[in-house]
Order: C-alpha cells, then sequence, then structure tokens
C-alpha cells in the first residue's frame, strides 16, 4: 500500500471515530455575553454547518500534520521523554491520585462543615485540599508544555481557534423597526474571515477564546 494510501485509510478512520455527538456537545445550548473595549460580543452555539466545519478541520489538520514525518503523536513524545527520564504517564497518574485524595478530603470536609465543629480541622483540611489542588495545576502545566508539540495538541488548538472564530459575534446597530425604533438584538461575526482572526490583536481573541474554552466539552 503506498504512503497516499495509508494517509487516505488514516482519514478515513478517523472520520469513523470522531463522534458527531461529540462535536455538537462542544458548545451548550447557552449564549454567553461580555463586554471588550468597543462593544459587546457573545459567544454562540455552534450551528449545525458549521459543526461539520470544525469536524472537518479536525481530520484535515490532522492529516497534514501526520504527512510531515517531523511531526510527532503523543505517544511517540511520551517514548522519546521516557528515553530521556521524563515520565508523562506517571505524571497522569499522579494527577490521578492527587485528585482521589482531594475528594476524600473534600468529603471530610463537607462533613465537618455540616456537623458545624472543629474549627482547627477545617482550616487545615482546607490547606490541604489547596495544596494539592496547586500540585496537580503545576504537573498538568508541565504536563501540557512537554506535549505541546504533539500532532495531537497542535489540532485542538487549531480547532479551538477556528471555533472561537465561528461563534463570536459583536453586537450592531439594530434594524430599523419603524418609528424610530431599533432592533436591540442585532449580532454580526466578531471578525469577517478566519485570517482577519488570526491578524487580530491578543486582546479580543484571548477574551473569546478564554470563554469559549469554558464552553467547550471534550473534542
Amino acid at each position: 500500500m503506498s504512503d497516499e494510501a495509508k494517509l487516505e485509510k488514516i482519514k478515513d478512520n478517523i472520520q469513523e471515530e470522531i463522534d458527531l455527538m461529540d462535536v455538537e456537545a462542544m458548545i451548550q445550548n447557552n449564549v454567553t455575553q461580555f463586554t471588550f473595549k468597543d462593544g459587546l460580543y457573545r459567544i454562540r452555539p455552534l450551528q449545525y454547518a458549521e459543526k461539520q466545519k470544525a469536524y472537518k478541520l479536525k481530520v484535515d489538520t490532522y492529516t497534514k500534520l501526520l504527512r510531515d514525518e517531523n511531526n510527532l503523536l503523543e505517544e511517540d513524545l511520551k517514548k522519546l521523554y521516557l528515553r530521556r527520564g521524563i515520565d508523562i504517564e506517571a505524571m497522569s497518574s499522579e494527577i490521578m491520585n492527587l485528585e482521589f485524595k482531594k475528594k476524600r478530603l473534600e468529603e471530610g470536609l463537607g462533613k465537618l462543615l455540616k456537623e458545624k465543629k472543629g474549627e482547627t480541622q477545617l482550616e487545615t483540611l482546607k490547606e490541604e485540599i489547596t495544596s494539592l489542588k496547586h500540585r496537580q495545576l503545576e504537573i498538568s502545566i508541565k504536563k501540557t508544555n512537554l506535549l505541546q508539540s504533539s500532532i495531537e495538541s497542535q489540532v485542538t488548538v487549531e480547532l479551538y481557534q477556528y471555533i472561537t472564530f465561528l461563534v463570536t459575534e459583536k453586537q450592531t446597530e439594530g434594524k430599523d423597526l419603524g418609528e424610530g425604533v431599533k432592533d436591540p438584538d442585532t449580532w454580526a461575526p466578531a471578525w469577517a474571515t478566519y485570517d482577519d482572526y488570526l491578524k487580530s490583536p491578543d486582546g479580543l481573541v484571548n477574551r473569546a477564546s478564554f470563554t469559549v474554552s469554558l464552553m467547550i466539552g471534550q473534542i
């Protein structure tokens, strides 16, 4: 089988494995608004055609990156790091263990709060929970940074950017409803094209991206 045929087979497999229900869950059925310098913006749900575009972008970007042998899959990077003494899987396990410990402490904290006693113990538990959260975040950030060059991470970044472009809108001057009355609920895309989005100043992009990231599910 030629390399081209292999890539096409991989692409077909990806298309089969990506569940559109996951893509459909990216943006929930709610609208989040925020103010930024020159006006009011909102993040709206993805439309069906946009979900299809996002789906296609994910597959095409993955396939494009896979064509370049210099790009590594996450599993390849993990093996490379392990040979250099950095165990990514151990990091994942530690994050899970810390989560388990945190939940047990939170259960104990909830019980004490309900019983309204043990003030000193309450403060100790709170400090321990905070410490565990900080440790989790520290490991998670390190793991993310180590894997950010992987094909999977690059695809996710591209996808988040594209979704942010699609669903960010700016409130515009409303349509004239007659007798001097304007329709207040009139919105237009924040960026005319994806290229405009990529060239946009960081401020608005970062604000919109942060809002979208809070609304996105597993992609």
